[in-house]
């Protein structure tokens, strides 16, 4: 958590997250958690680290993902005119779960779950 709140993230292969999961995830896991019992108030501890959202961490995911999304839509381009339907898939995916990331950061919210996250950011549950 101290690395995200100085704007440094890593992003790591996890099974089940097919993005990824980003170190930020821990940020808006304390960030959104409600603690049913806390003695020793260490919740309320690293909520201080986490909330309130950051500049250099909202920077980070900025800089860490936006440069992808094209990357992804131009690689799943080149996909296409070979007719390799699953790698146009994941190239759409990642850019789609970078815009996510993008799309959270700039409302400086923390993305916990990649899934149905645009649709989350919306405001729809």
């Amino acid at each position: 958590m101290e690395s995200c709140r100085a704007g440094i993230i890593t992003m790591d292969y996890q099974p089940g997250h097919p993005h990824g999961f980003c170190s930020a995830i821990w940020m808006g896991e304390i960030a959104y958690c409600q603690p049913l019992r806390d003695q020793q108030d260490l919740i309320n501890r690293l909520k201080s680290i986490a909330l309130p959202y950051l500049q250099p961490l909202r920077d980070a995911l900025i800089r860490r993902f936006q440069w992808e999304i094209l990357f992804g839509i131009e690689n799943a381009e080149l996909a296409a005119a070979r007719n390799e339907q699953t790698h146009i898939a994941g190239c759409v995916y990642r850019s789609l779960a970078c815009v996510a990331q993008i799309v959270f950061a700039l409302n400086e919210r923390y993305l916990i779950n990649e899934k149905g996250a645009l649709w989350k950011q919306r405001g729809y549950r």
